[in-house]
C-alpha cells in the first residue's frame, strides 16, 4: 500500500480548483475594481475643466464662459476689459479645489512672454534717453560678446526677432526637454552670466527673417540694464515701468520665490500640478514675472493713453508672417475692428494674453493658470464677438497614452493570472507602476473622462496586489525559458525607470 494514497475523484485537492471558476472570480474582481476606481476617479481625480464659480462683473464672466465653452484644460481665468476708460473684471473657476473661490483682480499669476512688451518698451525708452541705439552692435552693451556672431546683432533685430539667434540656447538640450515633460522649470538656475556665455557659441541663421527667439530677448534685456547702469533688468523694469504706472503687485521673482503664497498655482492641461518658473537669466523674456489682472489693466490703459514709457515700441517695423507685423516686441494683428496690439505668454502651466485697440480705446487682459493658453479669449472680448473659438482638438493621438497605460496594466493581470514564476510576477508589478505613471502624467484628462484615469490606476494597483499574492506558490524561475524571463524583467524595470523620470 503506498505511503501517500492517490486522491480520489470525489476529493480533489484545493490546488487543482477548476480554472473556469477561478477565471469567473477573477473577472468579477476586475469588474468591481474597474467600477470602484472609476468612482474614485470622479471624486478625487484631477480637475481639468473650468468650474462654474465666478466673481466680478456678471456680463463679462458670461462672455468669457461663452468664449471658452466647456473650458477644457483650464483651471481658472482672471480677466479685465477696458472700454473708454472704464475697466471691468471677472474671475472664473476655483482657485482651491477644497474651497470654491474664483480669482479676484489682485490674484497673482505667472505672466510669461507678455513680459517681452516691457523689454521692447524699455529699449524704445533707452533710445529716447540716449542710452542705446537701435542699430548698435550688441557687444557695445555686452562686451563679453565681442568677436562672436551674437555680438554683431543689433537691439532692433533682437526686439523684432530677426537677429538669426535660435529660439533657445543650443546648450539647453535633452535635460531641458525632460524638465518640460516632467513639469519642471527648464530655465531654473540659469543666471545672466549663463545666458550670455551660452550666446557666445551660437551661430546666426536666416538673419533678417522673423524667427521668435527667447534667447535674443533675454540678451536684449540684459543689455538694457547695462546701458542704464542698473544691477539687473528686474530693477530697471521696476524703476521705469512698474513703479511709474502704479503696478504695485507686479514683480520679477527669483528661484526661491517661484511658488510664492497667493500665486495661482500652474497646471498642465490634464490638471496635473507643475512647477512655476523663475530664472534671472531669462527675466526679460518672461521666465519669472508675476502680475495681476488689475496691474496689467493699468498697463494696458497707459498704452491706450500713450503715457506708458517707450511708446515708440508699438510702431510696426517688420513683417512677422500670418498677416502680422511686429514693432519692438509688440505684434500688430488684424481684428474685426481694425489692427490690434497683441502679445501672449505661457510657461509650463500658465497662459496669458494682452490685446490693445488704441484707436477704439479698448483692451482685454486674460490670465490663466493652465498650459491651455487663453489666446482666443482676448480678441473675442475686445470685439464682443459671439463666435466661439475652436474646440479643443480630439483625435486618435489623445488615446495613445491611455492605451499604452492600459496595455501595461493588462500585462500585470496577465502575468499574475499565469503565475509562471516570481521573476515574471515582479515584472508584472513593474508594469503596473509604468502604466499608472503614464496614465497620470501624460493622459489627456481635459479631453477624456477622468473616471477612466481612476479605473486604470485602481486596476493597476489591484493587479500588483494580485501578483504579490501569487508569489508564495510560484517558483523563482520558470521551468523553461529562464533567460527570456530574466530579460523580460530587466526590460520591464528599464521601462519603469524611464517612466519615473516623468515624475
Amino acid at each position: 500500500m503506498p505511503a501517500h494514497p492517490l486522491p480520489t475523484d470525489s476529493a480533489p485537492p484545493t490546488s487543482t480548483r477548476p480554472r473556469g471558476r477561478a477565471l469567473t472570480i477573477l473577472s468579477a474582481v476586475l469588474a468591481v475594481t474597474f467600477m470602484v476606481g472609476a468612482l474614485l476617479g470622479l471624486a478625487l481625480g484631477p480637475r481639468a475643466r473650468l468650474a462654474d464659480t465666478t466673481s466680478g462683473d456678471a456680463t463679462l464672466a458670461r462672455e468669457v464662459r461663452d468664449a471658452v465653452g466647456e473650458g477644457r484644460g483650464l483651471q481658472t481665468l482672471s480677466v479685465a476689459r477696458i472700454e473708454n476708460g472704464r475697466t471691468t473684471f471677472a474671475g472664473l473657476g476655483d482657485l482651491d479645489e477644497t474651497d470654491s473661490a474664483a480669482p479676484a483682480p489682485d490674484t497673482v499669476y505667472e505672466l510669461g512672454s507678455v513680459t517681452k512688451t516691457w523689454t521692447g518698451m524699455l529699449l524704445a525708452d533707452a533710445v529716447k534717453r540716449g542710452e542705446m541705439r537701435l542699430d548698435a552692435p550688441l557687444s557695445t552693451y555686452l562686451p563679453e560678446l565681442a568677436g562672436t556672431p551674437a555680438g554683431t546683432v543689433t537691439p532692433q533685430q533682437l526686439a523684432t526677432h530677426t537677429s538669426g539667434l535660435p529660439r533657445l540656447p543650443s546648450s539647453m538640450g535633452l535635460g531641458s526637454s525632460l524638465a518640460v515633460v516632467r513639469g519642471d522649470d527648464p530655465y531654473r538656475g540659469q543666471s545672466v552670466e549663463d545666458v550670455v556665455a551660452a550666446a557666445k557659441g551660437e551661430t546666426l541663421t536666416e538673419q533678417g527673417t522673423f524667427a521668435y527667439s527667447n534667447l535674443g530677448m533675454a540678451l536684449l534685456g540684459h543689455a538694457e540694464a547695462r546701458a542704464a547702469g542698473t544691477a539687473t533688468w528686474s530693477e530697471l523694469a521696476t524703476e521705469r515701468i512698474f513703479r511709474p504706472l502704479g503696478m504695485d503687485s507686479t514683480r520679477i521673482v527669483d528661484g526661491d520665490d517661484a511658488e510664492e503664497p497667493g500665486l495661482a498655482l500652474p497646471h498642465r492641461a490634464n490638471g496635473r500640478r507643475v512647477s512655476a518658473w523663475a530664472s534671472s537669466g531669462n527675466d526679460p523674456a518672461g521666465s519669472s514675472t508675476r502680475t495681476t489682472a488689475a496691474d496689467l489693466a493699468r498697463f494696458a490703459q497707459a498704452v491706450i493713453d500713450g503715457t506708458a514709457p517707450g511708446m515708440a515700441a508699438v510702431k510696426p517695423r517688420v513683417d512677422a508672417g500670418k498677416s502680422r507685423t511686429i514693432g519692438l516686441s509688440w505684434f500688430a494683428v488684424p481684428g474685426e475692428g481694425g489692427t490690434y496690439l497683441w502679445h501672449n505668454g505661457g510657461t509650463g502651466g500658465s497662459g496669458s494674453v494682452l490685446v490693445v485697440d488704441r484707436a477704439e480705446k479698448r483692451a482685454a487682459v486674460v490670465l490663466g493658470n493652465s498650459a491651455t493658453g487663453p489666446d482666443d479669449v482676448g480678441p473675442v472680448l475686445i470685439d464682443r464677438a459671439t463666435a466661439r473659438p475652436a474646440a479643443s482638438p480630439f483625435g486618435w493621438q489623445s488615446w495613445v497614452p491611455v492605451l499604452l497605460a492600459a496595455f501595461f496594466v493588462a500585462g500585470t493581470w496577465w502575468r499574475a493570472w499565469r503565475g509562471r514564476s516570481r521573476v515574471n510576477l515582479v515584472a508584472g508589478i513593474a508594469d503596473a507602476g509604468t502604466g499608472a505613471i503614464i496614465a497620470r502624467v501624460l493622459g489627456p484628462w481635459h479631453l477624456l473622462p477622468v473616471w477612466l484615469l481612476g479605473a486604470i490606476l485602481a486596476c493597476g494597483f489591484v493587479g500588483a496586489v494580485f501578483a504579490l499574492l501569487r508569489m508564495r506558490e510560484a517558483p523563482t524561475l520558470p521551468v523553461g525559458h529562464r533567460v527570456t524571463a530574466v530579460l523580460d524583467t530587466v526590460v520591464s524595470f528599464a521601462v519603469l525607470a524611464l517612466a519615473l523620470l516623468l515624475l
